[in-house]
């Protein structure tokens, strides 16, 4: 027979950690407004993101709405990206950030523990796509290739819900 006595204890430790990530997402779960030191200028060089395998983003600033997401800098633009679907919980449609960005292009970024205040533009110019991919591949490897961003309608296997934003300064 297990041994109870300690149950409320574990239920106390794991309330208090879910709790103290209430605020920010957690894997594959979203979040409400980040906290973090605000950038005191604008990055000219994101080259410091090579390192960071995620970051966390923040949308809809009437209701802050955050999610963890993977992105490459190159030079003064720093890039994140979406196949456009729910797929790391299984859900149907959209991921809900996409759908916020259309309605606010305003967006908060997250790297470590520093805030920058941006705005997203989706990019649409192949080239620039194929740019961004190939930083993705560089960066998160050959699995990169496989996340769909960068298929588009034409495409094998082109969805016009491959999504690509450029970050910039507001």
């Amino acid at each position: 027979m297990p041994n109870l006595e300690r149950l409320p204890l574990v239920v106390c430790m794991l309330m208090c950690s879910i709790g103290s990530t209430a605020c920010a997402p957690f894997l594959v779960f979203p979040g409400g407004a980040l906290r973090g030191a605000p950038a005191p200028h604008a990055v000219e060089d994101w080259g410091a993101t090579d390192e960071v395998e995620f970051v966390q983003i923040e949308t809809r600033p009437d209701r802050p709405y955050s999610v963890q997401v993977y992105g490459v800098g190159a030079g003064d633009a720093f890039y994140i990206a979406s196949q456009g679907w729910r797929g790391a919980l299984g859900s149907p449609g959209r991921a809900r950030w996409i759908d916020h960005l259309a309605d606010d292009p305003r967006i908060r970024l997250r790297v470590g523990e520093t805030i920058h205040a941006l705005q997203a533009i989706r990019v649409d110019d192949r080239d620039e796509i194929d740019r961004v991919r190939q930083l993705f591949v560089a960066k998160y490897g050959e699995a990169a290739e496989s996340w769909g961003f960068w298929r588009q309608d034409g495409d094998a296997g082109g969805s016009a819900e491959a999504f690509v934003y450029r970050l910039a300064p507001r």
